[in-house]
């Protein structure tokens, strides 16, 4: 019975699922450090800081902030730039829940298509296929420059890596029912 649970499918499909597995969490895990670096860091490109504007001749646009040092006695002028816009959602998260909406959205589309083209194609095969396109994705998304870019990167590694489970229940479905042909594992 211990020989049964440790078989070489069961190997074989526990070391695949758990790369695939690991492979779909690197964009979810990165999308901080996305919405960052595509978006723009709000820190850096903020109004209220880092601004050019303080430095030129013409501080109209700024405003003198006074502070005094630890004893009190000595004051300081800082330029202190007061928003004028009126958006207050930083880019950066709007970027990273669009992305959430849309790998969810990729995630449900593709259990409900993955979920039937598994019977038809063959788990294995669609496995081997889905698991080179998430590699390819990553690969992708390494290099992309846009956010647009990365939504739709993160969208097809979610896309892809929802077929792992149906492929597991028809290939453990198919090997431990003692089925002949295998129509679908293939």
């Amino acid at each position: 019975n211990s020989q049964m649970t440790w078989s070489k499918l069961n190997v074989a499909l526990f070391a695949g699922f758990a790369l695939l597995s690991a492979a779909t969490t690197v964009p979810v895990t990165l999308v901080p450090t996305m919405a960052l670096s595509l978006v723009g860091s709000e820190l850096n490109n903020s109004a209220y800081y880092g601004s050019d504007k303080f430095f030129s001749s013409d501080i109209s646009n700024a405003t003198m902030l006074e502070v005094y040092d630890k004893k009190g006695q000595t004051k300081f002028w800082i330029p202190f730039h007061i928003r004028t816009t009126s958006n207050n959602i930083s880019e950066s998260s709007a970027f990273a829940s669009r992305l959430a909406i849309i790998a969810t959205f990729a995630t449900a589309l593709g259990k409900f298509v993955n979920g039937t083209l598994v019977d038809v194609v063959g788990a294995r095969r669609l496995l081997l296929l889905y698991g080179l396109c998430i590699c390819c994705t990553l690969f992708v998304l390494r290099h992309v420059t846009t956010s647009n870019g990365a939504m739709v990167c993160c969208a097809a590694v979610e896309f892809c890596a929802s077929i792992l489970w149906p492929a597991a229940v028809v290939i453990l479905g198919s090997h431990y029912a003692n089925e002949t042909d295998g129509r679908f594992e293939r």
